[in-house]
């Protein structure tokens, strides 16, 4: 690294035979070394600059394909477990690993695997335990059952165990812990005629009880309504009609006249999935890179200028997306507003 001319390097000095100099006049250009160096790394006294969208350790499974998983915060870790991924066979392979992620050490540990072979099931967690519901198991290589179950992981022992089944199996529905209860909203299911049916219905989960309860439904039937708690109002973000068609609305529940409120606009999105979670008071809607920020007390939306891929969940102050193995998160802070 080249130094300012009026400072003449140590190894200059001596190979002209010129006089040694004293000691103190060796800490100007030593220090202007030191400083450079450390800028050139990155550091500084406030530690290194952080970007909105960094990569993160990814998921430790082995194959390279690797979907259809559930995931989940509690607290300052990330929960994920269960996917398919594929075979040498048209068949795909189920999995029943569970992996935690502790966003302050950013490092993943292996959890006790899920009794079953599970996918395309939902994570949520409530007062210290994960849950897994519905979705699919599979109990062979090449048969697989629709889900309607509910089954309870504490950490603490490793341990899980079965809690309660839902009133029908169900996949892609939304899902939130709420008031000590856990919600499930929307989704669909096949009928014993080989029918898909897509539904509006809510029903709410007592883990201590070990029973459900019915709740008003949505609006209109859809799959993966996106459901998020925000200043303890449960809210519901827009879902799929049965036509394939994005419905972008917003909606609120009110428990003491157990009612959904109108549907609010909400905005559109592109591809074929959405996730979101809310994060210090605001919702994050993600679709095909796009991320867009809902402030309930403006009831606006802004487009965000970064662009991630995957679905996302708020842990550690920031959102993490995952998309396959992959692992980015996400800083609101460190980001602008587009419009």
């Amino acid at each position: 690294m080249q130094r300012p001319d009026r400072h003449l390097p140590l190894f200059a000095l001596l190979s002209r035979g010129e006089k040694r100099p004293c000691l103190l006049s060796f800490l100007p250009p030593l220090l202007l070394f030191l400083s450079a160096a450390l800028s050139s790394c990155g550091g500084s006294s406030s530690g290194p600059e952080r970007s909105a969208v960094e990569t993160a350790s990814p998921i430790p499974y082995g194959e390279e394909t690797f979907r259809q998983y559930a995931l989940c915060a509690l607290g300052d870790r990330i929960f994920v477990g269960g996917g398919e991924t594929d075979s040498t066979e048209e068949f795909p392979v189920f999995l029943d690993a569970v992996y935690a992620y502790a966003c302050g050490e950013r490092k993943w540990r292996v959890e006790s695997p899920m009794e079953a072979k599970r996918a395309g099931h939902t994570f949520v967690t409530l007062e210290g335990d994960l849950y897994a519901l519905g979705g699919f198991v599979q109990t062979a290589p090449e048969s697989v059952l629709q889900a309607g179950s509910v089954d309870r992981y504490d950490p603490e022992t490793e341990a899980w165990s079965y809690v309660c089944g839902l009133p029908h199996p169900i996949r892609d529905f939304g899902a939130a812990a709420w008031n000590g209860r856990i919600v499930v909203a929307g989704g669909r299911y096949t009928t014993q005629w080989g029918v898909d049916a897509t539904v509006p219905d809510v029903v709410e989960v007592d883990p201590a009880a070990r029973r459900c309860r019915v709740l008003a439904g949505l609006s209109s039937a859809r799959t993966n309504p996106v459901l998020a708690v925000i200043d303890d109002t449960l809210v519901a973000v827009g879902g799929f009609l049965p036509s394939g068609e994005w419905t972008a609305i917003v909606q609120k529940y009110d428990p003491g006249a157990d009612a959904w409120s109108a549907p609010l606009p909400g905005p559109s999105v592109e591809g074929a999935t959405a996730s979101g979670d809310a994060l210090s008071g605001r919702f994050y809607l993600a679709s095909a890179s796009t991320i867009r920020r809902f402030d309930p007390a403006a009831g606006t939306w802004a487009t965000m200028n970064a662009r991630v891929d995957g679905e996302c969940v708020a842990a550690g102050a920031r959102l993490h997306f995952f998309s396959g193995k992959a692992h980015r998160t996400y800083d609101p802070d460190l980001d602008a507003e587009l419009r």
